[in-house]
């Protein structure tokens, strides 16, 4: 993909504000030169379960900004989209940022065997404490 990461270090300081502010640490430069499809782009890099994705395009290339979005918005429905400009980035680059939903649910009887685990008390062998994995509920 040629993604890049000293193009990242030269943008401005109000995009690393609103990169920071969104939970977004992993932005990464990509050439626009090797983009031909920005859905099937898009779709390899960014993972399924993505809330918020940044953009940013050089001020040059001020146009490819809606396209973007469109296609951003036909293959991850659920999630916010910014789009923002860079003086200092080259005008055959793009950088692409996202962060991921943290999913933690755990279904019922799951968290059941889960406080069973909890309750469980670990008796010492002698002298020594033992470990045993199979009495925590984890196995191989």
């Amino acid at each position: 993909m040629l993604a890049n990461s000293a193009d990242i270090d030269n943008l401005e300081d109000f995009i690393m504000t609103v990169a920071r502010s969104r939970d977004i640490f992993n932005l990464k430069s990509y050439s626009l030169k090797i983009i031909s499809d920005y859905s099937k782009f898009f779709n390899i890099i960014l993972p399924k379960d993505v809330s918020d994705i940044l953009i940013v395009l050089p001020i040059s290339r001020d146009d490819l900004g809606n396209t973007i979005k469109n296609e951003l918005t036909k293959i991850r429905t659920s999630c916010s989209i910014l789009v923002l400009y860079s003086s200092k980035l080259q005008k055959d680059r793009m950088a692409v940022g996202f962060r991921a939903i943290v999913n933690k649910t755990i279904s019922g009887e799951a968290n059941m065997n889960k406080n069973k685990v909890i309750s469980k008390r670990l008796e010492p062998l002698g002298l020594k404490t033992h470990l045993n994995l199979y009495s925590l509920g984890i196995t191989f």
